[in-house]
């Protein structure tokens, strides 16, 4: 091994380690977020029963919780028993946390290869860095998860489609084909990642092209026919990859070979007729599920329908265009900021690749992406602009410059990158940078995964326990199930209280600690929402931890007073 692979292979190790140490200890301190405990309950009986039938009717594709529950399947047949997960849950959770850390792992080093694919040996090892030192990426590799293992196989895709362009069919259509059907596993959305991809790749290849910017000189329908004379290749193996990869997503999750109760119940709602027989007969009769097919409609479904968000301080009934590149100014860490503005001012052409156009078609697609609830669902399009970030970085310094020069300038960038992380322990999520405000201030701006997920409670426990305030209930936006047996879980949205009074008259004489999700998302979510939150932000809260406002209700007492 020659001393520049020994360098790369070390490089790579290193941050590996040091950022797998950051996720493994920071997730020791967080509580299980929202969509943890519906992973893991239904991740482990797939495990245990060969079904997938409970992921799949809520749109999760398995890969991910089979990789991160499998330590733990394994562990029940050794004990030669299955865990509680009411009375062991936070055993499992921090096994398939730790498990969650394949997927860290595989993104580190396939960006690490495209990076110098597009920028040599320096590109691929800015790359890990960025990516290894960005707190959103550390905060969901901390958790067990989907986002992570979706970014990571669509790298993997994105590497192998690359190499394999000008090569046999094996390499050009069948490892792409089996590398997207693994991204389709991870989540569903790698439909719609994987296909710009490609799309971004071919457009550049097509931009090289005479024909293609001297469509006036040859005439409109002479182009347009040497424009599908060319991606005729194009067409047919993206074609391919795509069945491939969504032969191999059906075949991996199998079926039950049972009848869809919904699509019966619906078949028998038909008006009478022979039209409704045939339904009926025909639905009470195929069967074929759960497969594969009943995740992806659902998660296309709900992709087309949308919610509304909370985004600068207000809550929308519908998504907004301006979410993702408002989150992203919020989000990303200063220095990563600094970079990109930096780059982009001083050398623009430092983009002008492939991956750069891929970059650009991605952020044009996020203003269209109607499900806004966390920066973590556009991971893989981060992934991307970190590695295309690297290669600008490197191609941005002058080719002649003193030998150490350029090591020396690395090192100064991956010192101020590593910073946020270290600050920012064991809080990844709730990561805001300076200018708005930091961590602290966050939670005006966005809800949900953006800050908080549910991810608190250990905070709140030490809190209680170092104030003596065990008698608290607790209103939040998660599903830890140790929540209803350690603390008084209030789902206050769902109480039937008609006043104020009523309300108080509930709550009196104890604590309640108000998670920020609950704060300041959907202001009337429900009737018992728009009545107690006016309430509630009136009131002084007696302190905070990181997610929750902790409030005094053992007397009376109204401070106006926002936090």
């Amino acid at each position: 091994m020659d001393a520049h692979r020994w360098f790369d292979r070390s490089w790579l190790i290193c941050w590996g380690l040091v950022s797998s140490i950051w996720c493994f200890t920071a997730a020791d301190h967080l509580s299980a977020t929202f969509d943890e405990p519906h992973y893991i309950k239904h991740g482990l009986h797939a495990w245990r029963s060969g079904s997938y039938h409970m992921l799949l009717r809520g749109g999760t594709m398995p890969l991910p919780t089979d990789v991160e529950l499998l330590p733990v399947y394994v562990w029940e047949q050794v004990r030669d028993r299955p865990f509680n997960l009411d009375t062991e849950f936070a055993t499992v959770l921090r096994t398939a946390r730790a498990s969650n850390l394949f997927f860290w792992w595989m993104l580190l080093y396939f960006s690490w290869r495209l990076g110098r694919r597009f920028g040599g040996p320096w590109a691929g090892r800015f790359a890990v860095v960025l990516i290894a030192c960005e707190p959103n990426f550390l905060a969901h590799a901390s958790l067990a998860t989907t986002d992570i293992a979706i970014s990571a196989c669509l790298a993997m895709f994105t590497e192998f489609y690359l190499a394999g362009r000008d090569k046999s069919w094996l390499h050009r259509v069948g490892i792409p084909g089996l590398c997207f059907g693994f991204a389709l596993l991870a989540k569903v959305s790698a439909l719609a990642f994987g296909g710009l991809v490609m799309g971004a790749f071919e457009l550049h290849r097509l931009g090289q092209s005479p024909f293609f910017r001297d469509f006036r000189a040859i005439g409109l329908l002479t182009w347009l026919r040497t424009l599908w004379k060319e991606t005729s290749a194009f067409r047919r193996d993206t074609a391919q990859i795509i069945i491939l990869g969504l032969a191999w997503v059906f075949i991996y999750c199998g079926s039950d070979w049972r009848a869809e109760r919904g699509f019966a119940n619906w078949a028998r709602t038909l008006p009478d007729g022979l039209g409704r027989s045939f339904m009926v007969f025909f639905a009470e009769n195929l069967r074929i599920f759960p497969n594969a097919g009943q995740g992806l409609f659902y998660q296309v479904m709900h992709n087309f329908r949308g919610h509304g968000v909370f985004v600068m301080g207000d809550w929308f009934p519908r998504a907004v265009w301006y979410y993702f590149p408002v989150a992203l100014t919020m989000k990303l860490t200063l220095p990563v900021l600094v970079l990109i503005v930096s780059t982009f001012l001083v050398r623009p052409k430092s983009y002008w690749h492939p991956l750069g156009l891929l970059v650009a078609i991605l952020f044009l697609f996020s203003v269209n992406c109607r499900v806004q609830i966390g920066i973590r669902l556009i991971l893989p399009f981060l992934t991307f602009l970190m590695v295309a970030l690297a290669v600008a970085l490197v191609q941005m310094l002058p080719e002649r410059m003193p030998a150490w020069v350029r090591p020396a300038s690395f090192a100064s960038v991956c010192l101020a990158l590593v910073m946020p992380m270290l600050i920012v322990w064991p809080h990844g999520l709730c990561y805001f940078n300076p200018l708005w405000g930091g961590p602290e201030e966050g939670y005006r701006y966005l809800s949900d995964s953006n800050y908080d997920w549910g991810q608190g409670l250990d905070d709140l426990a030490k809190w209680g326990e170092q104030n003596a305030h065990p008698d608290m209930k607790i209103w939040y936006f998660g599903a830890d199930p140790r929540a209803a047996f350690d603390r008084g879980f209030a789902p206050i949205h769902s109480w039937n209280v008609r006043s104020e009074e009523e309300f108080l008259d509930r709550i009196k004489g104890q604590y309640l600690a108000v998670g920020t999700t609950m704060m300041y998302s959907n202001p009337s979510a429900t009737p018992a929402s728009a009545m107690v939150l006016p309430l509630l932000k009136s009131r002084q809260p007696v302190a905070r931890t990181m997610t929750f406002f902790i409030y005094d209700f053992t007397e009376p007492r109204l401070v106006v007073s926002n936090p």
